[in-house]
């Protein structure tokens, strides 16, 4: 993910704000509803599924369901789907669950209250339905932040405690393999945003990279980072792509940790 297309904003202080107001609400449901993990999930995917549909333009859907592709193919269900609203847009609806066309669908998100390796791969599986539907743009949400070193790990084999996580080169995931991997993770407990990008190190390859921002107001939270790359996919999309009116400054930009993946 180029760095310039990483996060674009309409106002900085309106989604400060609106990332704040968010961050209130998760929290709340957080603190109420942690000893009932189920429906801690399901909250989060209501509160933010609530959120998006009051930020992006009215030429936006946000549902949850499935993602049907050209072919008829079904994605695993989607915890959040945006998609382009149009005639064809919904294939069907089943209560308020619906199958939205593949070829109208911008980005989906899975909502998560921890990520462990189990539930990493489970997330992966259903990435790469998407990614055979050609559905490309897709994200985590988690509760509890995964630290960069556990995404790592989880990158790669299980390995015992005894062998060194310094590898130097990657057998499960390969060059193309990035459309079935998560394009960012987004903690909400952390102040740090994992994404895909180019990572530089003694091979130069594609990999995963913990970003810290601030601007000359405040540090900008892993939310607001979040809330940005989903806005930046319907600016670009509805405006004149050579206006950098919305870009943030990179000149602060933080890398906290990296880590390659394969050689580009």
């Amino acid at each position: 993910m180029d760095r310039s297309d990483l996060v674009r904003y309409l106002s900085n202080d309106e989604y400060r704000i609106k990332a704040h107001i968010l961050f209130g609400n998760l929290q709340e449901s957080y603190d109420f509803l942690k000893q009932h993990k189920p429906s801690l999930g399901n909250f989060g995917e209501f509160i933010l599924r609530d959120f998006l549909k009051t930020i992006l333009p009215l030429n936006i859907g946000v549902t949850h369901g499935f993602v049907q592709g050209l072919d008829g193919d079904l994605s695993s269900q989607c915890d959040i789907i945006i998609y382009k609203k149009a005639k064809d847009s919904i294939v069907k609806t089943f209560g308020d669950i619906h199958i939205i066309s593949s070829k109208h669908v911008l980005s989906t998100i899975e909502v998560k209250t921890r990520i462990q390796r189990k539930t990493f791969r489970t997330s992966i599986k259903a990435f790469k339905k998407l990614s055979n539907i050609g559905c490309y743009n897709n994200y985590i949400f988690v509760y509890n932040a995964i630290s960069p070193q556990a995404l790592c790990s989880y990158l790669y084999p299980k390995i015992n405690d005894g062998e060194s996580l310094d590898i130097k080169s990657n057998g499960m995931y390969d060059h193309g393999d990035q459309y079935r991997l998560p394009v960012a993770i987004c903690n909400l407990q952390s102040n740090y945003f994992l994404c895909q990008d180019y990572v530089i190190n003694e091979r130069d390859e594609y990999g995963y990279i913990a970003y810290q921002l601030k601007d000359d107001v405040d540090e900008i939270s892993c939310l607001q980072m979040f809330i940005g790359t989903i806005i930046n996919l319907f600016h670009l999309d509805n405006t004149d792509k050579n206006d950098d009116s919305g870009d943030i400054d990179f000149k602060d930009l933080s890398i906290l940790y990296s880590h390659g993946l394969w050689q580009l």
